[in-house]
């Protein structure tokens, strides 16, 4: 791995910006960030914070830090079977919930006629 300066990080910072938004300003804005240009112009390098913000709007860190491209096609691949595989599990959740209700509710009316059949008995157990 290549050991990363201010100019190359700035460099790659910057193409993914414009693969990605419009400009410099409306990535600033979706970041929360007013002085973004001391990244882009290889002033400072951010902190995990911000690595994480960037990450979060779309931005290959990944590719910023390494030179390495991810294949995104194959990220949006699986994470289209992870969407599919919550929704089934979330499903199967709800499901299981609507068992347990009724299961509760079984159980309730066993108790129920339990305690009715207690007092019957113990009434005739009292008359005699």
């Amino acid at each position: 791995m290549e050991n990363i300066t201010k100019e190359i990080f700035s460099q790659r910072l910057k193409e993914e910006i414009k693969a990605k938004y419009k400009n410099i300003k409306e990535f600033a804005a979706t970041i929360e960030h007013k002085n973004i240009s001391v990244f882009t112009s290889g002033i400072r390098l951010p902190g995990t914070i911000l690595l994480n913000k960037f990450a979060l709007a779309g931005i290959d860190i990944h590719y910023l830090i390494t030179g390495e491209k991810i294949d995104m096609e194959i990220n949006d691949r699986k994470l289209a079977e992870l969407e599919k595989e919550l929704k089934e599990l979330k499903a199967e959740i709800y499901d299981l919930k609507k068992v347990n209700e009724k299961l509760i509710d079984e159980k309730n009316k066993l108790i129920f006629e339990n305690v009715t059949i207690n007092k019957v008995i113990n009434k005739k157990l009292n008359s005699s």
